[in-house]
């Protein structure tokens, strides 16, 4: 969500470059077609992606990936990508950022922390 103006991974840029250093590609899928995206994500077997339709493609995705959802602390109601991975026979974790401007859901920025997350992404 690099080029978006809400549901932003903040500090902004941080967690890509760790990602990134971790040998993670970072892929803006809203720049592919539907075509490219199913080639890049049928050739992958690790999805790390907030909360939004970029979960989706872990459909094109192996049997047995591995997906991370970004969730804000507070979500109680959005369990699809959970129902989806265990249906497509994914590994499912996940990690709940902090809201950062007390709005609405779909809305809000998440703050991420990073010696948390990478708790997470060493059992991933």
């Amino acid at each position: 969500r690099k080029n978006a103006t809400s549901r932003r991974t903040l500090p902004f840029g941080k967690l890509e470059s760790y990602l990134e250093s971790k040998g993670f590609l970072v892929v803006e899928a809203e720049k592919y077609s539907l075509k490219e995206q199913i080639s890049i994500f049928s050739r992958c077997d690790a999805l790390i992606a907030v909360h939004g339709a970029g979960l989706t493609n872990m459909l094109f995705m192996p049997k047995g990936s591995k997906i991370l959802e970004i969730k804000r602390r507070g979500d109680i109601k959005n369990y699809c990508y959970y129902f989806m991975a265990s249906a497509l026979k994914h590994q499912y974790y996940y990690f709940l950022g902090e809201g950062c401007n007390d709005i609405e859901l779909q809305a809000d920025d998440l703050f991420v922390d990073l010696n948390k997350i990478k708790i997470i992404l060493n059992q991933f």
